[in-house]
């Protein structure tokens, strides 16, 4: 861990350079969640203590076939005016060898993967006569191809979109931001600060006014690119009975599973 005078010497003159990257409101909210994750970066450990790492307990681990039913179409239809969901649509294909958003990949029939959540979410609409909204959560790596697509397909599908924050690179010997003025529009001075700024999204785009405005509770959230991954009544039943705050849903890791999150708790907490 650094040195508390290091830790303020760096901070100081990161503040000169962030007041250059700042233009307008959303820009400083943007450099201020850099803020505070620069000084996390500067003063938490840099190492993991193994030894506190356990398995998460078993008694908040439930078996789907253990939930109860939804019992009628009406209560159903309760269930399901609470919710909105949301995509998360910042990658590209870099990975699967292609270019710009992963979302708008054919890969069934020559429908996109945007297509798809779409069409489920409409499917869902049209199966319980309800109104749950779909958002996708752009990065400024996705919004242009998006929004271009939207407006191509906009008499066959329809979401709604708002943004992820957009914060600097910084470099490894310096520490100090990669661009040195807002408009420096080199793609490689930026970087979306991954799924956990969901949360500072929604508050600071003013979507997060909107849906409880609207009567929504829950948010379903999950990756663009997770075909199997659609609101399941019993499970937002049990949030909307006042159960859990928050619900993952997981299954047994495969061979092939390696790559990706373990459940864990540290220090009694789930992570």
């Amino acid at each position: 861990m650094m040195e508390l005078k290091n830790v303020n010497k760096l901070m100081t003159a990161m503040e000169e350079k962030l007041a250059k990257l700042s233009y307008d409101d959303n820009s400083k909210m943007d450099m201020n969640i850099f803020r505070n994750l620069y000084y996390q970066f500067l003063t938490e450990p840099a190492t993991i203590n193994w030894d506190e790492m356990k398995n998460i307990k078993e008694e908040i681990k439930i078996d789907y076939n253990s939930l109860p039913d939804v019992e009628n179409s009406t209560e159903v239809k309760n269930v399901l005016s609470k919710i909105a969901v949301i995509k998360l649509n910042g990658g590209l294909g870099t990975t699967m060898g292609c270019e710009g958003p992963k979302s708008l990949i054919p890969v069934k029939e020559g429908k996109t993967f945007l297509e798809i959540a779409v069409l489920q979410n409409k499917a869902l609409n049209a199966r319980y006569g309800t109104k749950v909204p779909i958002y996708l959560l752009n990065s400024f790596n996705t919004e242009e191809a998006t929004e271009s697509f939207k407006h191509v397909m906009k008499d066959k599908i329809d979401f709604k979109v708002f943004n992820q924050s957009k914060c600097p690179r910084i470099y490894e010997d310096t520490l100090m931001p990669v661009p040195n003025s807002f408009d420096d529009f080199n793609e490689e001075a930026w970087y979306p600060p991954g799924h956990g700024n969901i949360l500072h999204s929604l508050v600071n785009t003013g979507i997060l006014d909107k849906l409880l405005e609207e009567g929504k509770e829950i948010v379903f959230i999950s990756n663009i690119d997770n075909t199997g991954a659609y609101v399941d009544v019993k499970i937002a039943k049990t949030m909307v009975d006042g159960k859990a705050d928050y619900i993952m849903e997981v299954t047994d890791k495969t061979l092939m599973d390696t790559k990706g999150g373990t459940l864990i708790e540290i220090n009694d907490r789930e992570h």
